[in-house]
């Protein structure tokens, strides 16, 4: 419902409500479960996938040197491309109906629920949707 917000969205957004609880984002009890997510599941579903890549890649040859500098390129590639997504596209003005909505879901809840435990992370289920979907 923050369509209607317009040029307002930035300011009302980065007015915190202080409480352990956020909104609910759909009114199905499927749909709103899959946007929950603890912080322990995301390396509890991302170390597994990332163990299976590299065991993979060490089967095919790569030296435990180049596995090493492969592994550290990419922790150092994902901490550039997290912090610039975070800064430039969640970040950014939005005053039409749709922006506001797509920043809302993905970042604006943050700001205006900062104390919601449940959505700080990106689910691992809307990543692996979005992923065969592209």
């Amino acid at each position: 419902q923050v369509d209607h917000l317009g040029e307002a969205y930035d300011k009302w957004v980065h007015q915190p409500i202080v409480g352990k609880e956020g909104p609910r984002f759909f009114a199905n009890d499927l749909c709103e479960f899959l946007t929950l997510t603890k912080c322990w599941v995301i390396p509890m579903v991302w170390l597994p996938v990332k163990s299976f890549v590299v065991s993979i890649s060490f089967r095919r040859g790569l030296t435990p040197p180049h596995l090493a500098m492969t592994v550290a390129g990419g922790i150092l590639l994902w901490t550039l491309l997290e912090y610039s997504l975070h800064r430039f596209l969640f970040h950014m003005k939005t005053t039409t109906y749709w922006a506001n909505t797509l920043h809302y879901l993905l970042h604006g809840c943050h700001h205006k629920h900062p104390m919601d435990a449940l959505r700080l992370v990106f689910p691992p289920l809307a990543i692996v949707i979005l992923s065969v979907t592209v």
